[in-house]
C-alpha cells in the first residue's frame, strides 16, 4: 500500500507497440530528454488490468505503468482526490538496433500543492519583503512643522489683518489657527512612535 510519501524509480511497459494514436512508442522515446515531465491517465477501458496507467510525455502515449505497480497506486488515488500522479524521464536505455526502453522516477503529490516553490512558499523561513515607498517618522515630523508654521503664517495673517476688514478671513484665521494645533498634537504622537 502507498500514502502520501511515495516515491519510486521503475521502467514503462509496453514500449514495443504502438500507443493508442497508432503511432510506434519507439519512434517517440529516443526524443526524450531527461527530466522531462510526464502525465498519467487511469485507463479503466483496458480489457487486461482494471487500475491500468497510462503513461504520457509531451509527445504522446508512450506506454503503461506495470501491472503490479498500477494496482498499489491506482486503489490509493482513488480514495484520495487530493492527491495526483507526476513523474519525470530518468533515462532512455537502449537504441542501436535494440529496443528502447524509458526509465522514469514518479510519486504522489498533493494537487493543492502544485510545485516546490509553493511547498516553500507556505514555509516559515523569512522571505524577502517587496519594498514600499514608506516615510519614516522624521520624514513626517518635519512634513507636519512646515504645515504648522504655515497654518501658523495663515493664521496671523487671516485673523489679525484680512479679519479686521472681511469677516470671512476671521472665520478662515480660526481655523488655520485650529488646523495648526492639529498637526502639533499629530507631530507629538509621532515622535512618541
Amino acid at each position: 500500500m502507498i500514502n502520501n510519501d511515495f516515491h519510486t524509480i521503475t521502467k514503462v511497459v509496453g514500449v514495443t507497440y504502438e500507443n493508442e494514436s497508432g503511432v510506434a512508442i519507439q519512434s517517440i522515446l529516443p526524443n526524450l530528454k531527461h527530466g522531462e515531465n510526464l502525465f498519467f491517465i487511469r485507463d479503466y477501458h483496458n480489457q487486461y488490468d482494471e487500475n491500468a496507467i497510462k503513461v504520457y510525455s509531451k509527445s504522446g502515449h508512450i506506454g503503461h505503468l506495470s501491472k503490479e505497480l498500477a494496482a498499489e497506486i491506482a486503489p490509493f488515488l482513488s480514495e484520495y482526490d487530493d492527491y495526483d500522479l507526476e513523474g519525470r524521464v530518468i533515462e532512455i536505455t537502449g537504441g542501436d538496433g535494440k529496443s528502447s526502453g524509458c526509465n522514469i522516477e514518479i510519486w504522489v503529490e498533493n494537487k493543492n500543492i502544485s510545485s516546490f516553490e509553493d511547498i516553500n512558499s507556505n514555509s516559515t523561513a523569512p522571505r524577502e519583503i517587496p519594498t514600499q515607498n514608506t516615510e519614516t517618522n522624521t520624514e513626517l515630523i518635519a512634513q507636519s512643522i512646515v504645515f504648522v508654521i504655515v497654518a501658523i503664517f495663515v493664521g496671523i495673517l487671516c485673523f489679525g489683518l484680512l479679519g479686521k476688514i472681511w469677516w470671512f478671513f476671521y472665520v478662515f484665521g480660526v481655523g488655520a489657527f485650529a488646523f495648526a494645533t492639529y498637526m502639533l498634537n499629530l507631530i507629538i504622537k509621532i515622535s512618541k512612535k
